[in-house]
């Protein structure tokens, strides 16, 4: 083997490290929007927890937040609820921030 081909595995293993860290995260974000919204919805318990997981479920089906954003819009309704595309986007940005912080936490070697 090379120092060519070393480098580059080197770099392929870098890279999909660093791609499955960004989908732990966005997935533990989607969590965390889901469950503000059940909060929102005034769910507990089991069905809380079901609606944030919706949310992750929701965003893997296509890239970007509208999908999820879309899906929030219409859950708020159904109770009668309202939120601009604005205030949910900088809520998204808020459980962006708390699941980067939450993951840097889990990560930290303990003992």
């Amino acid at each position: 083997m090379t120092v060519f081909d070393e480098r580059e595995r080197a770099f392929e293993k870098a890279f999909s490290h660093d791609e499955e860290v960004k989908f732990k995260i966005q997935a533990r974000r989607d969590k965390f929007f889901g469950a503000w919204i059940a909060e929102k919805l005034g769910l507990q318990g089991s069905d809380a927890d079901e609606c944030a997981v919706s949310y992750v479920l929701e965003s893997l089906k296509i890239p970007g937040d509208t999908d999820i954003t879309d899906k929030a819009i219409a859950d708020l309704a159904t109770k009668g609820l309202t939120a601009t595309e604005a205030e949910l986007n900088l809520q998204l940005a808020v459980c962006l921030r708390d699941a980067k912080e939450q993951y840097k936490v889990d990560m930290t070697p303990k003992g």
